[in-house]
């Protein structure tokens, strides 16, 4: 739900008083984010911990999780669940924002930011250059992993519930693994 009229900037955005909510700046206007479910907790826990380990043994780059503001222009804050910026790109990384698009973002779905994570803020992913993006859904509890190509995300297909990572080579995540269980969190 959006809660401002005006056309607010990033400036406007970082001088929110801290009471404990997370905001998105999304073309000018102000979103609330709702506090994530422990399904989404679970999920996110489970992936960031994950890809960190990859991450850091293969020494390419790192991986933060929100709240962290992702700037991705003068008027669009976002702050995905989960993001992955490559060593060559340690240098959008400000105090707590990172500068334009990171390699890979990740979203977790919920009822209440569905259509924007799916429609507003992919598109705000792909013109920000963001060349991974990967969609985790808690009903059912799923992950796609998205590529982008020519502008668009296109999927990239699971073998065998496994699905590989062009962005990371040698990266192989197993999608029954991580989802393992989250169901009976309901």
């Amino acid at each position: 739900m959006a809660t401002t009229a005006r056309s607010l900037t990033y400036d406007d955005y970082a001088a929110l008083p801290d009471e404990g909510a997370g905001y998105e700046l999304i073309g000018g206007k102000l979103f609330e984010m709702p506090s994530p479910s422990q399904m989404h907790q679970e999920l996110l826990a489970r992936l960031f911990i994950f890809l960190r380990a990859f991450v850091g043994r293969n020494q390419l780059g790192k991986v933060y999780f929100a709240p962290f503001d992702t700037r991705l222009s003068p008027h669009d804050v976002v702050l995905p669940d989960l993001f992955f910026a490559g060593r060559d790109r340690m240098d959008a990384v400000r105090g707590n924002q990172f500068l334009g698009g990171p390699d890979l973002a990740y979203e977790i779905l919920s009822l209440s930011t569905r259509a924007c994570d799916l429609a507003v803020k992919m598109r705000l992913y792909a013109e920000a250059g963001v060349r991974d993006l990967w969609i985790g859904d808690i009903d059912p509890p799923e992950v796609r992993v998205l590529r982008l190509h020519d502008g668009e995300y296109v999927p990239v297909p699971a073998v065998n519930g496994v699905v590989e990572s062009a962005l990371l080579p040698g990266l192989r995540l197993d999608l029954s693994g991580l989802l393992s269980d989250l169901d009976e969190m309901g």
